[in-house]
């Protein structure tokens, strides 16, 4: 049995493009069904597909083993742990030092999301935390590492659509 309670599925978009031959209809109805869920078994996806258990078993390892299906994570109220700010920081980089500043970047405990973006600043990165003074040492601390030129933060005041997983 898979169990889902409070969680939900993580997916690869580049592996799920790679591996899209490998994917049929039952695969994306098996991965529909999970995403929806809270909990769900395998007897309950093979009743619903009308395809044996055993097969349902297969499948989700062979979804697991090609990568598309990435494992599972706590959907989490972080709201209900103290996180009451979120933002969005914008980081310049300058000189080559981008690889050395994503190292730093990725060990930080209150960035949950980490992008290289085209146009004026060459990092965003997703911020959450308790209030808006830790914000602030976040970006102290973002702008002194070296080759961190600058930061541009918008502060979210409020939270209309957060989807952790891919929209099937």
């Amino acid at each position: 049995m898979i169990i889902l309670e409070s969680i939900c599925l993580l997916f690869s978009g580049e592996i799920m493009r790679k591996s899209t031959a490998l994917l049929d209809t039952k695969d994306y109805e098996i991965l529909r069904i999970i995403n929806k869920v809270l909990t769900v078994s395998y007897r309950s996806l093979s009743k619903q597909l009308s395809i044996p258990e055993s097969t349902i078993r297969y499948r989700i390892l062979k979804l697991r083993r090609i990568g598309v299906l990435k494992g599972f994570v706590a959907l989490i109220d972080e709201e209900k742990l103290g996180y009451h700010t979120t933002a969005l920081v914008n980081i310049r980089i300058k000189g080559p030092y981008r690889k050395d500043i994503v190292n730093n970047l990725v060990k930080e405990r209150n960035i949950y999301y980490l992008y290289t973006i085209s146009g004026n600043y060459d990092l965003v990165a997703l911020v959450k935390c308790e209030n808006i003074e830790k914000l602030r040492s976040i970006i102290e601390r973002i702008l002194n590492i070296p080759g961190v030129e600058r930061t541009m933060t918008n502060v979210v005041f409020q939270k209309h659509k957060e989807v952790p997983t891919l929209i099937m």
